[in-house]
């Protein structure tokens, strides 16, 4: 049975309530002057602004759809070890504006705060899966 919740806000569609955490899972959030729709824009343009692809940075921007952003994303010429170093504070940035910025998300993360949050099913990628249930727990603890 997949539980889902009813969002009030124009910011959240109607998903389960696992896919709300999903980077993918569009839900607007701001940071500094710019307005994202979902955590994986948010790291795209990040990621190209950090290896200044400011052409490709711009465009992940503007793109609305996920699975464009995403092709966007993979041009992007980097360097993995600064990757690396960098992606687990990106990723805990993204997702806790997304979160703050979200009361529906908030309220519902903050019943978990004694609990190891584990939304392994999201990503493909396990150590992403191991990133955003580090942020999640933490953020959860601090609501």
């Amino acid at each position: 049975m997949e539980l889902t919740v009813e969002a009030k806000s124009e910011n959240i569609t109607k998903v389960s309530i696992q896919e709300m955490f999903s980077n993918t899972a569009k839900v607007s959030f701001k940071i500094d002057s710019e307005t994202f729709n979902c955590v994986q824009q948010f790291m795209g343009y990040y990621k190209a602004m950090m290896f200044s692809d400011i052409g490709i940075a711009y465009e992940i921007l503007r793109e609305s759809n996920i699975d464009k952003q995403k092709v966007l994303i993979e041009k992007i010429i980097y360097n993995e070890d600064v990757w690396d170093c960098l992606r687990y504070d990106i990723l805990s940035k993204g997702i806790r504006r997304k979160v703050l910025q979200n009361p529906e998300l908030k309220n519902y993360l903050a019943e978990f705060r004694e609990c190891e949050i584990d939304f392994y099913k999201f990503d493909e990628s396990d150590k992403v899966n191991e990133m955003m249930n580090k942020v999640l727990t933490n953020l959860a603890r601090r609501l």
